[in-house]
């Protein structure tokens, strides 16, 4: 029985940390993140009624302090406002949209100037989810640029890879709930309603841009952890045709 309580107990942990249950949204209070938008105004207090006090432009780091209410100021969810420390020392609330949950720092063109692939997860029921091209969003030279034509859809997982030289990021895409018909670029063919398989998409950054590399339905394409258990990272046979060997994973996960 006590046995029993325990690997409960563990799975209900497990599980919580997944789906990110608990007090707080998208980000861990006293860590740091980056900006993934810009121009950001901060205000004095959460809220469009808030003051202006500064603002925030993409590359910029902020520790996250705490958390306000939810609101859904624009598309169709909710972000949490966010108390912040930033430009050393100085505090104020901004919109949690505008924080990536996972960023990618690399040189795409290796030009001396930084780039940044950024990730972002919203706030839906208990646990998190992304919704495809939105909450993906790249920075070259200090301009974003655009995401291949593909399907916007909401998906689960998302895994990012560095090349050595940090000349090239990989990341993939993980949908376990395929609902509609959906074509890919130079596909003739569309997936079939109702399939329940996961799919995984592969897109791969380099200084040309993104590009749609891959759809892997393959089940042995997971890593396995020391304990012999399945993890949602790839194994090196699908990244290295991209990125070499070198490469560096980059968790999204807190």
């Amino acid at each position: 029985m006590k046995k029993a309580a325990v690997t409960f107990l563990l799975l209900v942990t497990g599980l919580a940390k997944l789906f990110s249950w608990g007090p707080e949204p998208q980000y861990n209070a006293g860590k740091e993140y980056y900006i993934c938008d810009e121009p950001i105004n901060v205000r004095d207090e959460q809220g469009m009624a808030g003051s202006k006090i500064d603002r925030l432009y993409v590359g910029e780091k902020v520790k996250v302090i705490s958390f306000g209410t939810s609101e859904a100021i624009d598309g169709n969810y909710g972000f949490y406002w966010t108390k912040i420390e930033f430009h050393d020392g100085k505090t104020g609330w901004i919109y949690g949209k505008y924080i990536a949950t996972t960023t990618v720092v690399c040189d795409l063109d290796r030009n001396g100037v930084t780039d940044y692939v950024f990730f972002r997860q919203r706030n839906e029921a208990v646990f998190l989810s992304f919704t495809y091209p939105e909450d993906i969003i790249v920075y070259k030279n200090g301009r974003k640029i655009p995401q291949p034509e593909f399907m916007k859809q909401d998906f689960s997982h998302a895994y990012f890879y560095t090349s050595k030289n940090e000349d090239k990021v990989l990341f993939s895409m993980e949908n376990q709930y395929e609902s509609s018909n959906y074509a890919f670029p130079g596909d003739d063919d569309a997936l079939m309603a109702g399939s329940d398989e996961n799919h995984i998409y592969l897109f791969c950054v380099t200084s040309g841009g993104v590009q749609y590399e891959d759809e892997i339905t393959d089940t042995n394409c997971y890593q396995l952890n020391s304990q012999g258990a399945i993890t949602g990272e790839l194994k090196s046979q699908y990244i290295e045709p991209y990125l070499g060997k070198g490469y560096r994973p980059i968790s999204p996960f807190r």
